[in-house]
């Protein structure tokens, strides 16, 4: 009965995606067991809204406390992975956090 809708004079908005899943569309765009260093660099930029490279300490670069909160949430909505703040505070950088989640990720599918 879309045409009662249109006749009505609105559909409803397309829903949105969470905001942390949005913040960069090459993590969104493949979730899977591990994201790459690339990929979660790419989302702290979108989320901290500055440049952040693969080999950049996050928080000297930008991420703030409450952008770590969301790059825990996007990680964990990626790749299914339970991810802390702790976790990335250890591992400050984009390529010793993919590190991290693909050891995690292996030792999640063996357990």
């Amino acid at each position: 009965m879309s045409d009662d809708v249109r006749a009505a004079g609105s559909q409803p908005p397309p829903a949105a995606e969470p905001e942390s899943a949005t913040c960069s569309g090459a993590a969104a765009a493949a979730p899977g067991p591990a994201l790459t260093a690339e990929q979660i660099a790419a989302l702290c930029t979108g989320i901290a809204g500055t440049p952040i490279g693969v080999d950049d300490d996050m928080f000297l670069a930008g991420l703030s406390s409450l952008d770590l909160v969301r790059l825990t949430g996007a990680v964990q909505q990626a790749v299914g992975v339970r991810l802390t703040a702790l976790d990335v505070l250890d591992q400050p950088t984009a390529r010793a956090l993919a590190t991290f989640l693909h050891t995690r990720s292996q030792t999640a599918g063996h357990g």
